[in-house]
């Protein structure tokens, strides 16, 4: 089974949030090994659960995305797969905007 990884909010994710997420991953599930920020223990400091992430990333075979360009971890998140170069899934619409924009990169960027 391949590996993925799913950037969203953690720390800000509402409920209704969630429920949409867990609807468009049942599927991903069936083909990957998901990765996901939101049901891992988040009872240690930020660091840690920024290298858990980042080793996360690393053996991704592909990272999905529910875009929240809001969130500052989805953020973070998005520097570390960008450098690594790893393909890339968009879940959820995206707005663009007219100035320059992680948003935009992602837009430009994601799997059509």
């Amino acid at each position: 089974m391949k590996n993925a990884y799913l950037i969203c909010p953690v720390r800000k994710l509402t409920e209704t949030e969630k429920e949409t997420i867990n609807s468009k991953i049942a599927n991903l599930r069936k083909v990957y090994n998901l990765y996901v920020p939101y049901e891992q223990k988040q009872d240690c400091d930020g660091r840690e659960i920024c290298e858990r992430n980042r080793r996360a990333i690393i053996d991704a075979d592909v990272v999905f995305v529910w875009w929240n360009a809001t969130s500052e971890g989805s953020v973070f998140d998005f520097g570390m797969f960008y450098a690594l170069q790893k393909r890339v899934v968009v879940l959820n619409d995206i707005v663009r905007t007219e100035n320059k924009s992680y948003s935009n990169v992602l837009d430009d960027i994601r799997e059509k």
